[in-house]
């Protein structure tokens, strides 16, 4: 089983961070480990990674999970939740996971002195079907 930190995380009522978590617990291989809502705090930032994947061989994922219906107007990321209201964000999913993953390597660089191996961000939407031939 994949080690789990903490073992029975508080999603704070995240339905998107839950189902997110589920999915990996079941997909993952057992000696990856995943850590969810770690805090950061870079020289200038305090960051918060929704969930952290730890996979030996592989590398480290930095993921970052938008719940409702996620899209992008005018270069705006704007999210919807079920009862239809809609929250403007500030910076973008993904540039929030890249923010995130750089406190991180930071952090790390200052404590190790191999990095243990590549160190990727991404955004999950769970709840967006993004269109066909969607980039951002």
């Amino acid at each position: 089983m994949v080690t789990l930190i903490p073992q029975q995380p508080d999603f704070n009522g995240s339905t998107a961070e839950a189902a997110v978590w589920n999915a990996l617990c079941e997909q993952l291989p057992e000696d990856a480990t995943m850590v969810h809502g770690q805090r950061l705090t870079g020289d200038d930032k305090d960051v918060e990674i929704d969930i952290l994947v730890l996979w030996p061989g592989f590398g480290i994922a930095v993921i970052e999970v938008k719940g409702g219906r996620v899209s992008v107007e005018d270069g705006r990321w704007i999210t919807q939740d079920a009862q239809g209201h809609l929250n403007r964000l500030k910076v973008s999913p993904l540039e929030q996971a890249m923010v995130a993953k750089h406190t991180l390597v930071d952090y790390l660089h200052s404590r190790v002195s191999t990095l243990p191996g590549p160190i990727s961000h991404l955004a999950v939407l769970p709840y967006t079907q993004l269109p066909q031939g969607w980039d951002q």
